[in-house]
């Protein structure tokens, strides 16, 4: 089949559009809601923060990465190392890139199950970038909302967001741009688990050992007296 220069022009442009519409379609910017997250264990230690991972077109299910690690106050996990050391561990099957090229960490890409998806350069006008979410641990050296509360956008970025145990960190794809917030892919669908209630157990045996105690040393004394 023979095209003119008209005719190939607008297949062209045509072939164009479909591509822009399949990108465009490709990154929905959209979280998986009423759908129950791939849970993945990683690490050892026993302590435990939580890495989800909340976008349609990455993969079917939300992630949630379960980090088993021993926390230490001198020398805190940070944002950044804590995604590492998740995409390091063969278990988690994640893929991770940082571009570092402006002084700090920003997140370039996520990959999971053969799929890859990348943001867009931190000083383009516009695209889509990974949006970043936390609960609990510490910004810039200050707590966070409690594990119990809601997700909440992140003020800071990944260097200087430090884990702390029962801390959560979350990435949805957002859009990226002068006028946008980078929210309106919307905070993680996984629901924060609430913080565990103490173990009231030993505290109950105690009372009760105290109370039997204390029973005897009356009665002896009632014995004594007689």
């Amino acid at each position: 089949m023979l095209f003119n220069k008209k005719s190939l022009s607008a297949l062209l442009g045509a072939t164009v559009c479909m591509a822009a519409l399949f990108c465009s379609s490709s990154l929905s910017a959209a979280v998986l809601i009423g759908v129950n997250p791939t849970i993945i264990n990683v690490g050892t230690g026993s302590d435990i923060s939580y890495l989800v991972i909340d976008e349609s077109s990455l993969y079917s299910t939300p992630l949630e990465f379960v980090y088993h690690y021993t926390y230490d106050s001198n020398n805190l996990i940070s944002g950044t190392q804590f995604l590492n050391d998740i995409a390091a561990a063969s278990s988690s099957g994640l893929g991770v890139v940082f571009d570092t090229s402006y002084g700090f960490s920003s997140l370039k890409s996520l990959s999971y199950g053969g799929t890859t998806i990348s943001g867009s350069d931190f000083n383009a006008s516009s695209g889509y970038d990974w949006s970043y979410y936390d609960a609990g641990g510490t910004e810039a050296g200050q707590a966070t909302n409690p594990p119990s509360n809601s997700w909440q956008f992140a003020n800071v970025g990944w260097d200087d967001r430090h884990i702390s145990p029962g801390s959560w960190d979350g990435n949805t794809l957002g859009s990226w741009g002068l006028s946008t917030s980078g929210t309106d892919g919307g905070m993680p669908s996984v629901a924060i688990a609430a913080v565990p209630e103490p173990n009231t157990a030993p505290l109950l045996l105690l009372s009760l050992g105290t109370l039997f105690v204390l029973l005897r040393w009356k009665l002896s004394k009632r014995n004594s007296i007689r």
